[in-house]
């Protein structure tokens, strides 16, 4: 079964190890610091995809007050 959905504080292993996997992350910027201030802002979101309860994919998006945005698009290449 396919999900999308908001992530939470309990997805912070899986979409960090996923964004890893997928060899996007900078050295400068730590996931997990970017995974929870993503979370704790009232204008931005990480939304994940699961397959079979799996988290195969994530967009971090936000609002900046005037224009939308989105990044960190992650997709495991073995799923959906």
């Amino acid at each position: 079964m396919i999900l999308l959905r908001n992530s939470t504080e309990n997805d912070l292993v899986d979409v960090t190890g996923l964004w890893g996997e997928c060899a996007l992350v900078a050295p400068w910027n730590n996931p997990e610091t970017d995974f929870n201030l993503a979370l704790s802002s009232p204008s931005s979101a990480i939304l994940v995809l699961e397959d079979n309860q799996q988290i195969v994919a994530t967009v971090m998006v936000g609002l900046d007050g005037h224009r939308g945005w989105f990044y960190r698009t992650y997709k495991f290449r073995q799923s959906v």
